[in-house]
């Protein structure tokens, strides 16, 4: 039965935890599931239920929230306690943030690879001897080709470690998407692609 939190917050990019179901139950080593874009973190949540040591973050800070909501609840007087003062903050006249309005994606396909790259420099040293990385990315104007030879090439200059990809990856149109809400009925299709790779 799904858990009722994995229906908390839509997030861009997400996936189903049946997705991370899959991916953990092909694992056999017993290492920390580590999600370094947790986005609504659902890679987080679903192998906490599924009695796995796992660990995310994320840049963006509405993901940071989420997901430390999923895996971690307040319980009910933090939430009194927090209400209150975002009550009095507002009320104040304070209720004002200094976030940028940005959702911080990439918007050119040289930037996003160069963040990747770096990416995967900072989770290279958190990686275990052998290690399984899970990637779902998808791309109106990138290939299925293109990205997994993009992926493969910035996990192995990020890590600095042999990256073997396991398959050719599975591709999924995406059915649903937020963006789609403000696209209207015409929205262009998108596929997700799916790869493995194991690092040794």
């Amino acid at each position: 039965m799904r858990h009722r939190f994995h229906s908390i917050c839509p997030y861009f990019a997400m996936f189903p935890e049946t997705f991370v179901a899959k991916h953990l139950a092909a694992t056999t080593f017993a290492g920390v599931v580590f999600d370094p874009f947790c986005g609504r973190g659902t890679t987080v949540f679903e192998s906490l239920v599924r009695n796995r040591a796992a660990a995310g973050c994320d840049i963006h800070p509405v993901a940071a929230c989420i997901s430390g909501a999923k895996s971690d609840p307040p319980e009910m007087p933090e939430v009194s306690a927090r209400l209150d003062a975002l009550e009095e903050m507002f009320d104040a006249g304070e209720a004002s943030s200094s976030q940028p309005r940005d959702d911080g994606r990439y918007y050119t396909a040289e930037r996003y690879w160069a963040f990747l790259q770096e990416a995967w420099q900072g989770v290279g040293p958190l990686l275990s001897e052998k290690a399984r990385i899970v990637v779902r990315i998808g791309g109106r104007k990138l290939g299925k080709t293109e990205i997994a030879k993009r992926l493969t090439g910035t996990l192995r200059e990020g890590t600095g470690r042999h990256i073997c990809l396991v398959d050719g990856g599975v591709t999924s149109p995406v059915k649903r998407t937020q963006a789609n809400v403000f696209r209207g009925p015409k929205a262009s299709p998108t596929d997700e692609h799916d790869f493995c790779f194991i690092v040794g």
